[in-house]
């Protein structure tokens, strides 16, 4: 998949589910969706949203609160899972 093509899939991608699986394909990522969170690497924790409004501030810290929850699962109840170091 060339970046063209990756920007075209995104443009019509209408769901968060299809958002994350170009996600993946571009960046041969594999995940596993059994326990409710979106794809991660040790590099990178990605969070999907497709239908939030980014201009509005409790959106934003809805977001925020899930992602940093799932690091926290990740972190201490999930056995050798590495998380990406967190900037915020």
């Amino acid at each position: 998949m060339t970046y063209d093509d990756f920007k075209n899939s995104l443009e019509n991608a209408r769901t968060e589910e299809v958002v994350k699986s170009i996600y993946a394909k571009f960046f041969n990522l594999k995940y596993d969706t059994s326990h409710h969170h979106d794809p991660y690497t040790p590099q990178v924790f990605f969070e999907f949203k497709a239908d939030k409004n980014f201009h509005n501030l409790k959106a934003i810290a809805t977001i925020l609160a899930q992602t940093l929850y799932y690091i926290k699962r990740l972190k201490y109840f999930e056995i050798e899972k590495v998380i990406p170091f967190l900037y915020v």
